[in-house]
Order: structure tokens, then sequence, then C-alpha cells
């Protein structure tokens, strides 16, 4: 019996990851007409150098997939700007060629700093959670200069835990997490309680 218990949660673990691969295949595959339209008005201006398909930039280690999805949530094609100034310009596309909806993310890289986990692990660890270490730790980069800088934030913010611990828990970790994020290696997100400073998102 425990044998068959033991195979049973091995193929939903299994099941699990080959849904979050299938989620980021998508994602790949059905790039919107709106992140389309930005990142072709950026390869052919200079204004817009420098801008990637956030979800383009990583590579997931096994088991991690889920957690990437759900850390990135409604971000999974966004369109990943290093300078702030420019998400005006590249609204202004997107709404004269009239191509639906899009997330647009920039950095403010002077702003960008993340305070150590320990807090967090702390409360985490109390609930009875067990930590998997940062997103970062999980997911490579594949960007120069000032966007790879600003990528390697985007998931630098985001802690991954087995599983979220229970409801009653939040209060203490949410606290704790300021304007950082927790995920489950399910894709489960809890947020924090603090406002983000480090991040532009503009979703159209």
């Amino acid at each position: 019996i425990r044998d068959l218990e033991s195979q049973n949660q091995a193929l939903q673990e299994t099941q699990g990851r080959l849904a979050g691969l299938v989620a980021v295949d998508q994602a790949f595959e059905g790039v919107s007409s709106g992140s389309k339209a930005v990142l072709d008005w950026a390869s052919s201006s200079p204004a817009g150098a420098g801008a990637r398909f956030l979800l383009d930039l990583f590579e997931v280690s096994p088991g991690f997939e889920l957690a990437l999805e759900g850390a990135l949530e409604g971000r999974l094609q966004a369109v990943l700007f290093s300078d702030p100034s420019l998400l005006a310009e590249a609204q202004a596309q997107v709404k004269a060629q009239g191509v639906g909806r899009v997330c647009l993310v920039a950095a403010d890289l002077v702003e960008a700093h993340e305070s150590s986990w320990g807090d967090v692990i702390t409360a985490v660890e109390t609930a009875g959670g067990v930590v998997r270490g940062s997103l970062a730790d999980h997911v490579k980069v594949f960007a120069p200069g000032v966007v790879g800088v600003a990528a390697y934030q985007e998931i630098g913010k985001v802690l991954v835990v087995e599983a979220l611990p229970a409801p009653e828990n939040f209060g203490a970790i949410t606290r704790a997490l300021g304007h950082r994020t927790l995920v489950s290696l399910t894709g489960e997100v809890l947020e924090g309680g603090g406002t983000p400073v480090s991040y532009t998102h503009l979703t159209m």
C-alpha cells in the first residue's frame, strides 16, 4: 500500500511539473498581439532598444515551473524595459495599433534593493513551512546588462516554499514579506502587504 501511495504521489508531482511546462510553452507559442506589437516596435526603434519578452529571459529548474508561473501571474507575456520612461511611448504604440492587452514591465535599478529573507524564513518555518530558497536560485537569466539585472530582480523578490502554510499564519508572513512574494511549488501565491518600489507594471 505504501508503495502504491508513493507511486501516486510521484505521478501527481510529475503531472504538476508537466502542467507547468505546458503553461510555459503555451506562453511562448501564444504571445498576445499586444506583446508582439510592442516587441516589433522596440526592434525597429532605437528608443525601444533592449525591450525583451520577460519569459524569454528565463530557464527554470525542473520542479519549479509552476512556482515561476505563479510568481509571474499575469506577466507571463510581459515585455520588460530597462528604462521606465519608455512605458508611455510603448503604451501609445499599443493604443495606436489597437492590438489588445499587454503587460509592460520596467525596473528602476536605482531603487531596486531587497532586505534579508531572514524574517520571512523565520515566519514561514515557525508556521511549519519548508523554504526552498529564492526563486532566483532556481531560474537562470539569459540577458546582458541592465535588462538581465532587471529580470533577475523580478524573480529575486520571490521566495519559494514547498507549500503555503495554514491561513491563520498569513498575517505574520505577509508583514514580514513587505513588498515581496511567497510562492509554493504548485504555484500558489501569497503577496506581501507592502507597496512595490522597484517596479512599474502597466497592463493595458
